[in-house]
């Protein structure tokens, strides 16, 4: 009996490591995608900023 406990017990253990495991993980994927999301709307930002730019520049002349 206390041979089951002990397996059950190291069992238990060996979830939670896993689970913080996977949770690291996952985080690590959702901060990689929200940091590529980031730079595309970043890129997007400055490009629509660069072309208002030149327009304002046009107008000007």
């Amino acid at each position: 009996m206390h041979d089951i406990l002990n397996i059950m017990s190291g069992l238990y253990r060996a979830r939670n490591a896993i689970t913080i495991v996977f949770l690291i993980d996952s985080l690590g994927v959702y901060l990689i995608n929200l940091i590529q999301i980031s730079i595309l709307w970043l890129k997007l930002y400055a490009k629509y900023s660069h072309n208002r730019s030149l327009k304002v520049l046009k107008n000007d002349k």
